[in-house]
């Protein structure tokens, strides 16, 4: 089928950039929203929707597996974090969010798995908010609305972890490193909350108080308040080899029930890459896992991409052609980590020439929006432009 696009309405545009979100219509990311809203079909939601859900029963299974096996070194998941995995999964920790990365499910394509950001997943102003606004002046109004209920099952997620803990107290401290990025995914996690009647703030980590207490925060008059959840967007992978000491502090705390972290430590095991070459172990006669490996002879004479098992924002990947020339490749700073190696498989390219990968986030159990990001490049890297959808059809 000829894919529609419409125009990004400017009227939006002009809202994005006098909102709390204008950070990422203005300045450098001035052409970082697209110009144009992908039109997508309620047959493909409804797919993308169906493979969501297969996706999460393989990583959950496989996570089983490998926690049960204890195949840490194999995924480079690093010593100092192993108990905390192992409590935190043992003792039913709730998993907020992920959001998965897909390519194909446009135009009859087949759905594969690329990846499963299920630690600290990102975009979430762009897709709750930013599609939000879409939503009100197209999709509301012109078509058949919009698959993004983020913000709602965000929300009930929170309300649901609050319930299962009946003994803490409803508090929520929402932290990150302190990039206006993280801070604006940051800002999403807190708005819900407020909306879930849980009292949240957001800090910075480096303003945290981390005791043998708990965790607490000083208030303007020198107190300091105590919050029994925190929301981190500080990778665990990050904390556990570049903070050691925080790492044991977690652990410590965590253990002795002080504290829950949102998303538990057992999320980075569906993080690391490397899950997908268990995957496609377990799963290899499924049509949406791609060929995974460790070892890159095993693609002879076939196309593949080799990742780095942590790599995040595209960087540090290499594609290559079946006489393995490098078609593509993106710099990075993870010099020294592992390598997984993946089947190739094309993304959806419009008439123009642009590569769209979707992504599909799961929250309270459930599939709950769709976004996508374009490329002129296959590696969807900090230059990609991100795409709101429209259901038409």
């Amino acid at each position: 089928m000829d894919r529609i696009f419409s125009e990004f309405p400017k009227n939006v545009l002009e809202q994005v950039k006098k909102s709390e979100f204008s950070w990422l219509a203005t300045g450098e990311n001035h052409d970082y929203i697209s110009d144009e809203v992908m039109h997508v079909t309620s047959s493909e939601i409804n797919g993308f929707v169906a493979d969501c859900n297969h996706a999460h029963l393989l990583f959950w299974d496989t996570m089983a597996y490998i926690i049960k096996h204890k195949k840490y070194g194999e995924l480079s998941i690093p010593e100092n974090i192993i108990p905390l995995i192992e409590y935190t999964w043992r003792n039913n920790h709730e998993h907020l969010i992920g959001r998965f990365d897909f390519a194909g499910g446009l135009d009859n394509q087949e759905t594969k798995i690329l990846e499963y950001n299920a630690d600290t997943p990102t975009m979430l102003p762009e897709s709750s908010a930013i599609q939000g606004y879409v939503n009100e002046e197209l999709g509301r109004t012109k078509y058949k609305g919009q698959f993004n209920k983020l913000i709602d099952n965000l929300e009930f997620g929170l309300r649901k972890i609050m319930d299962n803990n009946p003994d803490r107290h409803p508090s929520l401290l929402v932290t990150s490193l302190g990039y206006i990025e993280d801070q604006l995914n940051a800002q999403i996690i807190v708005e819900a909350a407020l909306g879930a009647g849980i009292q949240a703030v957001y800090a910075d980590l480096q303003d945290i108080e981390f005791s043998d207490d708990g965790v607490f925060l000083e208030t303007e008059n020198g107190e300091f308040t105590q919050f029994d959840f925190v929301y981190k967007f500080v990778p665990w992978e990050f904390i556990a080899k570049e903070e050691p000491d925080l790492m044991a502090i977690l652990t410590r705390l965590v253990t002795q029930e002080k504290v829950r972290i949102i998303n538990p430590a057992y999320s980075l095991i569906m993080q690391s890459k490397g899950i997908m070459k268990f995957i496609y172990d377990m799963h290899k006669t499924d049509p949406m896992v791609l060929k995974t490996t460790f070892t890159k002879a095993d693609f002879f004479g076939k196309p593949y991409v080799a990742k780095k098992l942590f790599g995040r924002l595209g960087e540090d990947i290499s594609i290559y052609d079946v006489k393995h020339n490098i078609m593509e490749k993106s710099e990075g700073n993870y010099s020294g980590m592992r390598y997984v190696y993946q089947e190739f498989t094309n993304l959806y390219r419009d008439d123009e020439g642009y590569y769209h990968q979707a992504s599909v986030y799961y929250s309270n159990k459930k599939p709950c929006c769709l976004s996508f990001r374009s490329n002129q490049s296959l590696i969807m890297d900090d230059d990609s432009d991100f795409v709101p959808h429209i259901i038409d059809g």
